[in-house]
């Protein structure tokens, strides 16, 4: 909020590319979302036996920091809003709570929706909904990125 996402917030160029960026990342993720709404899936568990504990903290560690969506939600999506905000440390901390009360909340539920997930029913709905909600972000980034600054 206070590096990356006010260069970005204060550098009009920057700014312009990362809407645009953001608007084509997220109608791609869009369009994969609706293309899995359309396939029928569902989560299997598998009955392996458990992963030892380093296994599970080299995978965890590899699909946090591995993975571009955080840098690009963190760094620009977060950083930029943030840095618009009247109060980033405020927004900061309450993203940062958001975040730690959803992850937690999931694993908490974790139980109580896997069967709910076995359900490509389920999984067609999830879809349908990340991508119509992924679509309408990206285009309302286009549409902020038409508008005279």
């Amino acid at each position: 909020m206070l590096g990356l996402g006010t260069l970005l917030a204060e550098q009009h160029l920057l700014m312009l590319l990362a809407r645009w960026g953001g608007a084509a990342y997220l109608a791609f993720l869009a369009w994969q979302s609706l293309r899995r709404a359309w396939h029928s899936h569902a989560l299997r568990a598998d009955s392996r036996a458990p992963a030892s504990r380093r296994q599970v903290l080299l995978a965890t560690l590899a699909v946090t920091l591995l993975n571009p969506q955080v840098y690009l939600d963190t760094l620009v999506m977060l950083g930029v809003v943030g840095a618009l905000q009247e109060s980033p440390g405020g927004f900061f901390i309450g993203a940062a709570l958001a975040s730690f009360g959803w992850f937690f909340g999931l694993v908490a539920a974790a139980s109580w929706l896997a069967p709910k997930l076995a359900n490509p029913k389920a999984w067609r709905v999830i879809d349908t909904l990340i991508g119509i909600t992924m679509a309408v972000i990206a285009w309302r980034l286009l549409a902020g990125a038409m508008l005279p600054a």
